[in-house]
């Protein structure tokens, strides 16, 4: 089945996520080693990184049952490895990878009874 504009945007978030992530801790790696401490005391140096590091965790302590009971509505198989995604390597890569997965399942299952241009996170409209 043909993949729409949202789908699309979604791997291009999750592949962004991916190279993001990926590029900071390897420069991180590169600099400092693999020093959980010293990384640990980098999250906490300033305002604005425990600001971020606020911001990370509650929106992910969100997503994960979220994520979790969807996936099971939907019947999304396997949907621990966007758990194990989320943490490694981030929630960056994670949530956009089950928002593609879940855009094709909603595309994909008659029960929905939306078009491919609907599979967004809008709550379907009661029915008539």
């Amino acid at each position: 089945m043909k993949l729409n504009r949202l789908q699309l945007f979604y791997l291009a978030m999750a592949a962004a996520g991916l190279i993001g992530t990926t590029a900071v801790l390897l420069r991180y790696v590169q600099n400092y080693g693999l020093n959980a401490a010293e990384f640990i005391s980098d999250a906490v140096a300033s305002h604005g990184a425990v600001y971020m590091l606020v911001e990370l965790t509650v929106l992910t302590c969100a997503y994960l049952p979220w994520m979790w009971y969807e996936a099971d509505r939907l019947r999304i198989s396997q949907r621990w490895r966007f758990v194990a995604l989320t943490f490694l390597p981030s929630p960056a890569v994670s949530l956009p990878l089950f928002l593609f997965a879940r855009s094709r399942r909603l595309q994909n299952t008659d029960a929905a009874r939306r078009t491919p241009d609907d599979t967004d996170l809008l709550v379907s409209s009661p029915k008539r």
